[in-house]
Protein backbone atom coordinates (compact mmCIF):
# COMPACT_ATOMS: atom_id res chain seq x y z
CA UNK A 1 0.00 0.00 0.00
CA UNK A 2 1.08 3.59 -0.06
CA UNK A 3 4.03 4.98 2.55
CA UNK A 4 2.59 7.94 2.81
CA UNK A 5 1.41 8.66 6.48
CA UNK A 6 -1.95 10.82 6.06
CA UNK A 7 -3.17 12.54 9.30
CA UNK A 8 -6.93 13.66 9.94
CA UNK A 9 -8.44 12.47 6.53
CA UNK A 10 -10.18 9.41 7.69
CA UNK A 11 -13.68 10.22 6.41
CA UNK A 12 -12.91 12.05 3.12
CA UNK A 13 -10.33 8.57 1.94
CA UNK A 14 -13.32 6.60 2.79
CA UNK A 15 -15.99 8.44 0.69
CA UNK A 16 -13.32 8.69 -2.30
CA UNK A 17 -12.32 5.00 -1.79
CA UNK A 18 -16.46 3.99 -1.41
CA UNK A 19 -17.21 6.20 -4.56
CA UNK A 20 -14.77 4.34 -6.58
CA UNK A 21 -16.28 1.09 -5.36
CA UNK A 22 -14.77 -2.09 -7.18
CA UNK A 23 -13.88 -0.41 -10.10
CA UNK A 24 -15.25 -3.92 -11.94
CA UNK A 25 -18.50 -2.08 -13.97
CA UNK A 26 -16.56 -0.23 -15.87
CA UNK A 27 -14.96 3.55 -15.46
CA UNK A 28 -14.79 5.51 -12.03
CA UNK A 29 -14.36 9.26 -11.60
CA UNK A 30 -13.28 11.43 -8.38
CA UNK A 31 -12.98 14.87 -8.54
CA UNK A 32 -11.53 16.74 -5.64
CA UNK A 33 -12.17 21.05 -5.82
CA UNK A 34 -12.09 23.73 -3.63
CA UNK A 35 -9.95 26.30 -2.17
CA UNK A 36 -6.05 26.63 -2.15
CA UNK A 37 -4.36 25.02 1.08
CA UNK A 38 -7.16 22.71 2.10
CA UNK A 39 -5.12 19.39 0.86
CA UNK A 40 -6.40 18.17 -2.19
CA UNK A 41 -3.08 16.94 -2.87
CA UNK A 42 -2.63 14.97 -0.51
CA UNK A 43 -6.08 13.28 -0.67
CA UNK A 44 -5.65 12.88 -4.40
CA UNK A 45 -2.23 11.24 -4.23
CA UNK A 46 -3.20 9.10 -1.59
CA UNK A 47 -6.37 7.79 -2.97
CA UNK A 48 -4.74 7.23 -6.52
CA UNK A 49 -1.75 5.00 -4.52
CA UNK A 50 -4.71 3.19 -2.96
CA UNK A 51 -6.39 2.67 -6.28
CA UNK A 52 -3.64 1.42 -8.08
CA UNK A 53 -2.61 -0.82 -4.79
CA UNK A 54 -6.62 -2.56 -5.71
CA UNK A 55 -5.84 -2.75 -9.51
CA UNK A 56 -6.86 0.17 -11.24
CA UNK A 57 -5.36 1.85 -13.76
CA UNK A 58 -5.17 5.63 -12.40
CA UNK A 59 -5.21 9.06 -14.72
CA UNK A 60 -4.59 12.41 -13.20
CA UNK A 61 -5.59 15.96 -14.84
CA UNK A 62 -4.97 19.07 -12.82
CA UNK A 63 -7.28 21.69 -14.15
CA UNK A 64 -8.63 25.11 -13.22
CA UNK A 65 -11.66 26.63 -14.31
CA UNK A 66 -13.66 23.73 -14.31
CA UNK A 67 -13.82 20.09 -15.11
CA UNK A 68 -14.16 21.25 -19.26
CA UNK A 69 -11.53 23.38 -18.77
CA UNK A 70 -8.65 23.05 -21.79
CA UNK A 71 -6.65 20.86 -19.80
CA UNK A 72 -9.13 18.20 -20.41
CA UNK A 73 -9.81 18.37 -23.66
CA UNK A 74 -7.22 15.90 -24.99
CA UNK A 75 -8.46 13.34 -22.60
CA UNK A 76 -12.04 13.74 -23.21
CA UNK A 77 -10.96 13.13 -27.08
CA UNK A 78 -9.62 9.47 -26.19
CA UNK A 79 -12.03 8.43 -23.90
CA UNK A 80 -15.51 9.69 -24.78
CA UNK A 81 -17.78 8.23 -22.02
CA UNK A 82 -15.47 10.68 -19.37
CA UNK A 83 -17.13 13.92 -21.32
CA UNK A 84 -20.80 11.96 -20.11
CA UNK A 85 -19.27 11.61 -16.53
CA UNK A 86 -18.37 14.87 -16.09
CA UNK A 87 -21.14 16.63 -17.32
CA UNK A 88 -23.06 15.34 -14.47
CA UNK A 89 -21.04 17.49 -12.06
Amino acid sequence: MSERFVVGRDRELAQLELAIGSGNDGLRLAMISGPSGLGKTTIAEESIARAAHRGFDTIVIRGRAGSLSTPFAPILESMPGLESLLLLT
